[in-house]
């Protein structure tokens, strides 16, 4: 398929079943666009809206159902299942490139894919543990907006094995809470998220008069 040079970022199923055209927004809308742009903005293809001009009127990122709605694409999957964000980078309008071109996509893609390897330490990370100190894994990690509980700002996670647990979020404040089952909660906690990282471990506590097992 013979595309533009540019970034096509989160196309999961739409809220609206019935909604067929038009972007499909996520609770992660916001950080897709950013990771697509920084990605973007650090390709000179991409950046040059005369790069292919066929697909010119894309700009340099796109919301993928806003261009064609594909459901249940490994995007799709990814993002239910796991909360991954993937994002498909076309580099060229053509599909099969001669390989003395290579070298040219390489310096072309070089600092993005650098860009891309710094967002990965910026977000919230940090520890689930029970009141022991003990790691807790499965427990889901949910993260809502501004300082009252809002709407979500993510997808949530699940921690590992380890009780770790990690997402990728703008700048900005949060409230975050782990649970585990029906009876155990961390309660929300504020978060204020800078440029870089930020760690905050979230300790479970058995609900009052919680009585299922």
């Amino acid at each position: 398929m013979s595309t533009n040079e540019y970034v096509e970022y989160g196309q999961p199923l739409p809220q609206d079943p019935e909604q067929r055209t038009g972007e499909h927004h996520t609770a992660d809308q916001a950080v897709f666009r950013a990771l697509a742009g920084a990605y973007a903005d650090n390709h000179p293809g991409m950046r040059n809206s005369s790069a292919c001009l066929k697909y010119s009127w894309l700009g340099p990122t796109t919301n993928g159902a806003a261009w064609y709605p594909k459901n249940g694409t490994m995007k799709d999957f990814g993002y239910r299942e796991t909360g991954c964000l993937d994002m498909v980078m076309e580099l060229a309008c053509c599909k099969f490139l001669p390989h003395y071109f290579l070298p040219r996509e390489w310096d072309n893609n070089r600092e993005s894919l650098l860009t891309l390897l710094e967002w990965a330490g910026r977000g919230l990370r940090g520890l689930v543990t029970d009141l022991a100190g003990a790691p807790v894994a499965g427990a889901h990690v949910t993260f809502s907006t501004g300082e009252r509980s809002g709407g979500a700002a993510s997808s949530p996670v699940v921690s590992s094995s380890r009780g770790e647990y990690w997402r990728l979020l703008l700048p900005g404040v949060y409230r975050v809470e782990a649970t585990s089952g029906p009876c155990s909660s961390s309660g929300p906690t504020r978060v204020e998220v800078g440029e870089g990282l930020a760690v905050t471990n979230l300790v479970l506590r058995r609900k009052f008069n919680c009585n299922m097992v």
